[in-house]
């Protein structure tokens, strides 16, 4: 490290006369025309004004204007400004309205996995464990399979004789009961000694329609009344009827869609719903669970079954992109042309299941955060649409397999699971981390309110809840970096809190400045309405502290806390931001993860600093009137300014140099720790361009 910074100065050394001679040569000449100008300016006009301090503005910074409302700040970013419209009231947000698919009762007391990549499920899953990471995320709602076929049996009078131990099921309902949660149950699979071969239509028994529709009835009910504990649960579960109906997984032996498919599913629907609610009329029961592109099916369950569901249930998947294909709004708009066209209420929405399919790398890096974002932008579309009638379930919440597993574990390569337990991968993946987010800051009961954006790339949601406390959530759909300004004026916050670092940003007119967001980033916001600025420090006092970041005027910082917008797992690298060196974990104060900053501040005083020079050691007083442009003054005037001149340039340019040095070793350093922590080349770059560091210089360094 040291030779690089060596051959840095040498190589420089070789060339600094030659930089120095042009550069005083250059200024020499600007200097006297500027001088020339201001005597023929005095002499001419007569004026007061000072020559001196004329020619010396041409060094004098302009002055920066306040950055709310321009299109672009002092450092050349973009400016978009996200407006919180408080009076417009979009709605509350259900209670039930995040949620996740558990495929394998993985909630249930008595579940099993594979912990051993052997393949065989017969592991206990630890479901204290399970169960506080499903409570901890936030959600209230979550999606599973009866599979009635695994619990009974034929028998010779026609009545229930059921051999299977729903206990599984009993375990999770009672657990849902008890934490105001809510199950929705797929109706699902026929038993292979009740289903009807007859037809030729399904290859696969479990795919059949029941050869008697009564007795399948009394399978559910059975179903209900065990896992209910007679009905003591009963009001937290919710019953859809079988899973994407125009594929595989009913009638298989019939083509995708097929009308007779569609006719078949909607006399199967209708058979049970009647069953089901002659019993149990308060249980919510629905149906369609697919996809809107199959119109066979769709609009033969809304012409026939308009009256006949509690709500629909769609699966939006995303084939690429839900920022660039907007899927969330385009599938809701086409259900509501639907629903409207048929005459069908669907005032009640779940999506039964949804996730990005076809991009399984961003599914499995961690460290790339457009899977994040995709996951917010989906959210925000729907917080923003119809916060009162949708569910929203995730597809899905644990696998139980490690992912090194690859033959067994479902779906592989796409890592689906928000959610792996300590036994199997131990880990707690982006789906999991922005909706417990999302769950906690604009959770159920809260009030979503109009927000919108002057930049079609930053994408916005805000929410009151019930103890009036504002949340606001900002969103970076492009992959370069803006800066943004929140207008909350219409909410009485006096500054706004990150909630991920704790730093607090003051509103200034109304309008707040929340700094830069990078790349695919998403940034949550709490509104504070008593606020109190600090009071300003005395120069005895600004002399006197030490650390604890500085306060500077209009929408910047008021305070500064440690930056964990980046963090370093395990063996965490920590930069003392005072002194630019290593520390222990130990010590929490003045310590920054990731990164040292771009040293801006110092940039600023350099100027300063150059301004102030050239002012100490100007030319003081005034030139007469009566001085010709031919006099020997004149002259003095012009060799003294260029001797003045010269001799700062070679100062400041043997200062830059030094400093230059200084942070090219120091950017050094943290690479060199960086790299001993098991980072990559690309990770350190992607790092350092958050924090503004030159990319040739990051290549250069980085790449050495």
């Amino acid at each position: 490290m040291k030779n690089e910074v060596n051959k840095t100065r040498k190589k420089g050394k070789e060339k600094k006369l030659i930089i120095i001679s042009a550069l005083a040569l250059v200024l020499t000449t600007i200097m006297c025309i500027a001088f020339i100008a201001a005597v023929e300016a005095v002499t001419t006009t007569n004026s007061d004004l000072d020559a001196a301090s004329l020619s010396l503005s041409l060094f004098k910074k302009k002055p920066t204007t306040p950055t709310t409302g321009r299109a672009i700040d002092e450092f050349g970013n973009k400016i978009a400004t996200v407006t919180v419209k408080a009076e417009e009231e979009v709605g509350r947000v259900r209670d039930d309205f995040y949620g996740a698919s558990v495929n394998r009762n993985e909630l249930s007391i008595g579940a099993k996995m594979s912990k051993d990549g052997d393949g065989l499920i017969n592991d206990l899953i630890n479901t204290d464990e399970i169960r506080k990471a499903f409570l901890n995320s936030g959600m209230t709602y979550y999606r599973t399979d009866m599979r009635i076929q695994n619990y009974y049996s034929d028998s010779i009078d026609g009545s229930v004789n059921r051999t299977g131990n729903l206990s599984i099921h009993k375990s999770s309902v009672k657990f849902a009961y008890e934490n105001d949660l809510k199950v929705l149950f797929i109706i699902n699979s026929i038993p292979p000694w009740l289903a009807n071969t007859s037809s030729g239509h399904c290859i696969n028994l479990f795919s059949c329609t029941p050869n008697n529709y009564s007795q399948f009835n009394e399978l559910v009910l059975d179903f209900i009344n065990f896992t209910t504990n007679n009905g003591e649960y009963i009001s937290s579960i919710e019953l859809e009827f079988l899973n994407e109906p125009y594929g595989g997984s009913f009638l298989d032996n019939l083509p995708k869609d097929s009308i007779i498919k569609a006719e078949e599913y909607i006399k199967f629907y209708n058979q049970t719903y009647n069953g089901i609610k002659d019993v149990y009329p308060e249980i919510p029961f629905g149906g369609l669970a697919g996809s809107l592109v199959h119109n066979n099916t769709l609009q033969m369950f809304l012409t026939n079954m308009s009256n006949k569901m509690d709500f629909i249930s769609i699966h939006p998947y995303s084939t690429s992109s839900y920022i660039k294909e907007n899927v969330m709004k385009n599938h809701l708009d086409l259900l509501i042309k639907y629903c409207s066209l048929y005459n069908a209420n669907c005032s009640r929405i779940i999506l039964s299941e949804w996730n990005v399919e076809g991009i399984e790398s961003l599914k499995n890096a961690s460290s790339n955060n457009r899977y994040s974002t995709e996951i917010s932008f989906a959210y925000s579309s729907l917080l923003n649409a119809y916060p009162s009638n949708i569910s929203s379930i995730f597809y899905k919440f644990m696998e139980i397999y490690k992912y090194s597993d690859k033959e067994n574990y479902y779906e592989y390569p796409d890592r689906w699971a928000m959610y792996s337990p300590r036994d199997l991968d131990n880990g707690y993946y982006q789906p999991y981390n922005v909706t417990k987010d999302f769950a906690h800051y604009h959770t159920g009961g809260n009030m979503i309110v109009n927000s919108s954006s002057n930049n079609e790339s930053i994408k916005s949601v805000a929410s009151l809840n019930p103890k009036e406390i504002w949340h606001i959530t900002v969103i970076n759909t492009a992959t370069n970096n803006i800066r943004v300004n929140v207008d909350v004026s219409s909410t009485g916050v006096k500054a706004v809190k990150d909630l991920a670092t704790g730093t607090i940003y003051p509103v200034n007119g109304g309008i707040v400045d929340v700094g830069i967001l990078t790349e695919y980033d998403v940034k949550h916001y709490e509104g504070i309405v008593n606020y109190e600025p600090p009071a300003a420090k005395t120069s005895s006092e600004e002399r006197s502290s030490s650390g604890g970041g500085s306060s500077n005027t209009g929408n910047k910082l008021v305070s500064v806390k440690p930056d964990t917008s980046v963090v370093i797992p395990t063996s965490k690298l920590l930069i003392n931001t005072e002194t630019n060196t290593t520390t222990s974990e130990s010590k929490e104060e003045k310590k920054v993860y990731g990164p040292v900053k771009a040293n801006e501040e110092d940039i600023r005083l350099y100027q300063e600093e150059y301004e102030n020079e050239l002012q100490g050691n100007s030319y003081i007083g005034t030139l007469s009137p009566a001085v010709s442009n031919k006099s020997y003054l004149t002259i003095a005037i012009i060799i003294l300014g260029s001797i003045i001149c010269t001799s700062l340039i070679i100062s400041i340019i043997y200062r830059r140099k030094k400093r230059e040095a200084e942070k090219v070793k120091r950017l050094m350093d943290w690479v060199d720790k960086a790299r001993a922590l098991g980072y990559t080349s690309e990770k350190m770059k992607e790092m350092l361009a958050e924090y503004n560091w030159n990319k040739d210089l990051v290549d250069k360094v980085v790449g050495r």
